[in-house]
């Protein structure tokens, strides 16, 4: 996925859950995903400026992002 490195993400690491930074994200953190777990194997910092946007999910602060809706993230 493609993400913004101050976007909080639900990772596993050393058996703790919590909504984590990307930029603190590390190989071999685990992120909650719909329905299972994957570990990540690699992190690419791309170094341009890209177009982004900021939103807020009405009354929820968590939802499915990704390009098929799959990773939970936190609403900032």
């Amino acid at each position: 996925i493609e993400i913004t490195y101050e976007h909080p993400v639900f990772a596993e690491r050393s058996g703790l859950w919590k909504y984590r930074p990307v930029k603190d994200l590390l190989i071999g953190d685990r992120i909650w995903t719909w329905d299972f777990t994957e570990e990540i194997y690699s992190i690419q910092r791309i170094d341009e400026e890209l177009k982004t946007w900021n939103f807020r999910v009405k009354d929820t602060h968590c939802y499915f992002a990704g390009n098929s809706g799959q990773y939970l993230v936190h609403n900032p």
